[in-house]
């Protein structure tokens, strides 16, 4: 009994490890996954603008970077809340590779008012 008990304790830890070994087929040594593979930390809003349309509501001008090599995808929301009055607009927008898109979304919250106790909140999903 003793025996059997020495040799599963002498056979587990090399089972084990044999996954570690046997588990890079390339022969090379794992590491964690390269940067582009983590999509979500490639795409970030660069700057943004608020401005005043003709008729006095509230423009957001976006734009958002790309430092990926390949086509990225996300959901951008900004939120605006001014005077007690809250509105959230959402839209998907497609970036290229370390390139840049421009997005513009006008909302029915005055620019006076917003200017002077507005509040805004940018996401990316």
């Amino acid at each position: 009994m003793k025996r059997r008990a020495f040799i599963l304790k002498s056979i587990v830890p090399f089972v084990i490890l044999s996954g570690c070994i046997d588990g890079n087929r390339d022969g090379g040594i794992r590491g964690p996954p390269i940067a582009d593979q983590r999509a979500p930390e490639l795409l970030r809003v660069d700057t943004f603008d608020t401005n005043r349309t003709k008729d006095g509501k509230l423009l957001v001008e976006t734009t958002i970077m790309n430092e990926g090599n390949s086509v990225r995808r996300t959901k951008l929301t900004i939120r605006v809340e001014s005077n007690g009055i809250v509105e959230e607009k959402l839209q998907v927008v497609e970036v290229e590779p370390d390139g840049k898109a421009i997005i513009e979304m006008i909302f029915q919250v005055g620019f006076e008012s917003f200017e002077k106790d507005g509040d805004l909140r940018i996401f990316l999903e």
